[in-house]
């Protein structure tokens, strides 16, 4: 199988968790096409330094992660939506958008609670990825699911009348 087959095969078992994870982490809609192909196009250029005993998906996670952090001059960093306040967080169905809800959340709390609560790695791995220490790591999930499940409540307090 020539290189390009195998990262064909590759790009098409994880351009969607790249696509996940950046859209989940970056909160800016219009780049996270940009920071997916970048990401590709990185992955594919290291393809031949990916040694067999770590995880792909978690390889090419964290050359996301660093596109992302190139990119970051790009949009603000700082959440168009603080605590307390009600973003416009539901579709017309009533249905909280939780990728807008989770811009309340800081960057670095975004990525852990995206990689373990919606990827599902452990402790370990994000702190390989994230580059922290596994203590760092469960703070920040810790942290980033309280400040969500507020968020959460105080959505669900919006009357439906509001919503519509």
């Amino acid at each position: 199988m020539r290189k390009d087959d195998k990262f064909d095969a590759f790009l098409k078992e994880h351009v969607g968790a790249v696509t996940l994870f950046a859209r989940a982490t970056c909160g800016v809609n219009h780049l996270v096409d940009d920071i997916v192909q970048e990401t590709f196009i990185r992955a594919w250029r290291y393809y031949p330094t990916l040694r067999a005993e770590h995880s792909a998906r978690s390889w090419v996670i964290r050359i996301c992660r660093n596109v992302q952090n190139d990119f970051a001059p790009k949009w603000r960093q700082e959440p168009n939506i603080f605590l307390g306040e009600h973003a416009d967080t539901s579709d017309a169905y009533g249905t909280s958008d939780i990728f807008s809800l989770m811009q309340a959340l800081s960057k670095d709390h975004r990525e852990v609670l995206v990689l373990c609560g919606f990827m599902g790695y452990d402790y370990e791995t994000v702190s390989e990825v994230v580059e922290v220490p596994i203590g760092t790591v469960r703070s920040r999930l810790a942290r980033a699911r309280a400040i969500m499940t507020k968020l959460l409540e105080d959505t669900e307090a919006i009357p439906a009348t509001e919503i519509a």
